[in-house]
């Protein structure tokens, strides 16, 4: 009963109201408020949506991320397994220091440099480097 008093007691402020007021009230009650619950409910469709695809976009991103990475570190790899497969490089870095002559050396040095260079045309490589006894003479060559 408390609620039905209420009712009433609401019901009858509002006949006691002038037409200005009574008009305005009923403005606020048919417009505002039924425009204030579509704005809330368009906001969290809204919100979500945009949520929902950033989401998408953020996935898609690091999948693509993910693809660009492995790409290079796999040519990366596969330069690597050039160099170490390589008969040339082989015999170059396997000759015994105490009988390897300064012309040699300068040789292979020339050789070692044309084959980094080659390996380095790979637009994901920026530079190899051969990490040598500090005794040879291409050992302190800075270019690779």
């Amino acid at each position: 009963m408390g609620v039905r008093r209420r009712f009433v007691g609401i019901l009858g402020c509002y006949r006691d109201l002038k037409i200005k007021q009574k008009l305005l009230i009923s403005y606020f009650v048919l417009i505002v408020i039924p425009l204030i619950l579509v704005s809330v409910l368009f906001y969290s469709r809204s919100a979500s949506t945009i949520e929902t695809s950033l989401l998408e976009v953020n996935n898609l991103a690091i999948k693509q991320a993910s693809s660009a990475l492995s790409q290079k570190f796999g040519n990366m790899i596969k330069v690597s397994e050039m160099i170490i497969y390589n008969s040339d490089v082989q015999e170059i870095l396997i000759k015994d220091i105490s009988a390897y002559s300064l012309i040699e050396q300068i040789e292979d040095e020339k050789r070692l440099g044309l084959f980094l260079l080659n390996a380095q045309n790979d637009e994901d490589i920026f530079r190899v480097r051969f990490y040598v006894d500090g005794r040879l003479i291409y050992s302190r060559e800075k270019n690779n």
